[in-house]
């Protein structure tokens, strides 16, 4: 079996949703698909990108007095190769996957690292085995997290930032998968995170930690994921001047019209906040003029959030200049 399947697990066949009932755009669709890496999520990125492509030049080309064979023949002949386009699909998942390994392993080895020498100490004699933990970690961990990130998962297509018509409602969610994997962050990392805090009376195993330091550190980080998992629950429609956000516990209706700050957050303010993305500041003022403030979480996963940061932005760079 080679390794370019095994990245394609669980849905390594060509997926139907891409298909255009034009014969000539469809064989080359699946010839390029059969040269790609991932899952039908990550395929499914530079699919529907060669597919548009070629449909919008067919379209021109018909336009211009082409027969309808035939254009569709000019643009995937056009297009070029598909070993030039799956190679560049296949180079870029590559290069992800060691910036991935890079990151995540060394995250979570050098944490480890940090705790194990709070727990034991450090000794020339425990060297040696720290080195090997801390390399295990790196390259466990680390290829695992790359693996899924790189081959078996893919962010939200991104949209063209265009201003959102007053008539139009503009949705932002999470897909089903972003919400299947935030209850598993939800539960292991919640009973992590209550093992740590249960330690601290003496109950559990966790209590094997010497440190108590360790426990703390791993009870925060814990629990801080357990609440940034809700993130994958939220919604956020704009409809004209009105932001309704959907959280867990309720609704918060923000008035878009009297904006009067909208900035994006540091990394650490957002880690701190419990928020797995970029987390935003918008403050507005309500009708008697008192000010209300509001975080939101957007990341890759969410459909449509880089078009609804564009037009936040849009709105509140309008409110200054009228202001």
């Amino acid at each position: 079996m080679r390794l370019s399947y095994v990245t394609r697990i669980p849905s390594p066949g060509f997926p139907s949703a891409v298909q255009t009932e034009d014969a000539h755009i469809d064989r080359y669709l699946q010839a390029l698909d059969a040269a790609l890496l991932g899952a039908k999520c990550v395929r499914m990125l530079t699919l529907e990108e060669v597919r548009d492509h070629l449909l919008e030049h067919r379209d021109r080309l018909i336009e211009q007095g082409m027969a309808a064979d035939i254009a569709s023949q000019e643009a995937v002949k056009s297009f070029g190769a598909v070993e030039e386009h799956a190679s560049l699909q296949r180079s870029e998942r590559t290069k992800l996957y060691f910036k991935m390994l890079a990151s995540f392993g060394g995250l979570f080895a050098g944490l480890m690292l940090l705790m194990q020498v709070l727990n034991q100490g450090f000794t020339r004699d425990t060297l040696g085995t720290l080195a090997t933990v801390t390399l295990f970690n790196f390259l466990f961990y680390g290829a695992l997290m790359s693996w899924w990130f790189t081959f078996g998962f893919a962010q939200a297509r991104p949209t063209v930032p265009e201003n959102v018509n007053s008539d139009e409602e503009l949705r932002v969610y999470s897909g089903r998968w972003s919400k299947i994997a935030a209850v598993f962050l939800f539960f292991v990392m919640g009973s992590i995170g209550i093992a740590c805090l249960l330690s601290f009376v003496g109950i559990g195993f966790m209590t094997a930690n010497e440190s108590m330091i360790v426990n703390g550190i791993l009870a925060f980080f814990a629990l801080s994921m357990t609440l940034a998992s809700r993130v994958a629950f939220e919604q956020y429609h704009m409809s004209g001047s009105s932001l309704t956000h959907h959280g867990i516990f309720g609704q918060r209706h923000i008035n878009l019209a009297r904006v009067r700050d909208f900035k994006r957050q540091s990394p650490w303010k957002s880690f701190f906040y419990g928020a797995l993305g970029q987390q935003y500041l918008i403050v507005w003022e309500d009708d008697a003029a008192n000010l209300h403030k509001a975080r939101l979480t957007i990341n890759g996963e969410m459909h449509n959030g880089d078009r609804l940061i564009a037009e936040l932005e849009r709105k509140f760079a309008s409110s200054e200049q009228t202001a």
